[in-house]
């Protein structure tokens, strides 16, 4: 088991460097081959898995979907990090597998509960994101998983990243000492909304303000993880 979790995590780490290079460095024929690079890697661990499933307790393609979701999360947290973006081809590979193997597993009932995973935290986070309190990369990741763990995952998931994400930023209020200070600013903004009777964005997302902000990628992660060790994944 841990050897394909490895190897997933090894080949999607790399995938992710190259991205960024493509991010960089622009060229059709670079990305084609980027995408084919990752295309095959799937296809690989998944015959891997596929192939041996009675190793792996005869729930083989579960542990690969738990492990390629893991893989897809810290590329996306990587990037994240280093970039302050997520990639769309990233959020689309990782829906369409998340989709596709929960189809494979259960058929139309997989694919419904993927696409009910998939829509809640559109619905639920699309406020945040129209105050600007949340980017729309964080959001997508978040769909993207929850094609993967489906509706109760989805909303285990994003109950969990809220939590960490409250613990990170009273972590960085305490390190930064500026509670006051934030919270100055959230009650200036509630009585601008009060006065000017419109709502304003809250937060300016294109100059974020680094070691002060939260990258709220890696709460999601946390979240996910949480879900897979509660349902009993490979975490």
């Amino acid at each position: 088991m841990e050897g394909f979790v490895r190897e997933i995590f090894d080949n999607t780490v790399v995938a992710a460097k190259v991205y960024r290079f493509c991010c960089l460095r622009p060229s059709e024929t670079v990305e084609r081959l980027w995408l084919s690079g990752v295309y095959n890697g799937f296809w690989k661990v998944y015959n891997q898995v596929t192939s041996n499933e009675r190793a792996y307790g005869g729930d083989g393609l579960q542990l690969f979907m738990d492990g390629l979701i893991l893989a897809v999360l810290s590329a996306a947290v990587w990037l994240d990090f280093d970039a302050w973006r997520i990639p769309n081809g990233l959020i689309i590979f990782g829906t369409a597998a998340g989709a596709g193997l929960n189809f494979y597993l259960t058929r139309l009932f997989g694919l419904a509960d993927a696409f009910a995973g998939f829509l809640i935290p559109f619905i639920l986070l699309l406020p945040l994101y129209g105050l600007s309190m949340l980017g729309a990369g964080d959001i997508k990741l978040l769909m993207a998983a929850g094609a993967f763990t489906g509706w109760r995952g989805s909303l285990f998931s994003l109950a969990a990243a809220a939590f960490a994400g409250a613990a990170l930023s009273i972590t960085l209020m305490i390190k930064h000492r500026n509670f006051l200070k934030r919270f100055h600013f959230f009650f200036h903004y509630i009585i601008q909304i009060k006065s000017r009777h419109c709502i304003q964005p809250y937060y300016s997302l294109k100059n974020p303000q680094r070691g002060e902000t939260v990258h709220f990628s890696l709460c999601i992660a946390i979240g996910v993880c949480a879900y897979l060790i509660a349902r009993g994944g490979v975490v």
